[in-house]
């Protein structure tokens, strides 16, 4: 599981870059609102969530011993999923443009 933890981090931090490049060329939309308003304000301060939220990920793993219950495996995964359809998305549509 805590392979899936530290994907779960790197796909954070890959789509945070790609999102970033995306909505820079306007190629893509910020579905996240609070993500969204944050990226209108500070671009900067959108990317140091972005890798604050994965170095939080990669803590969390490393440093808290977890319960490794079917829930808690169920629910990585679906977040790994998720974020990996989301990344591929957001590829797709940056190629599109270039």
């Amino acid at each position: 599981m805590t392979k899936l933890f530290i994907y779960l981090a790197l796909v954070n931090l890959i789509d945070g870059i790609v999102t970033f490049i995306g909505l820079h060329l306007n190629v893509i939309t910020e579905a996240n609102h609070l993500m969204a308003v944050v990226y209108d304000n500070s671009p900067f301060l959108f990317m140091l969530i972005k890798i604050f939220l994965s170095a939080c990920l990669l803590v969390f793993v490393f440093k808290i011993k977890l319960n490794r219950t079917k829930l808690l495996l169920s629910l990585v995964m679906f977040a790994s999923v998720a974020y990996s359809f989301t990344l591929s998305l957001h590829v797709y549509w940056i190629l599109l443009y270039l």
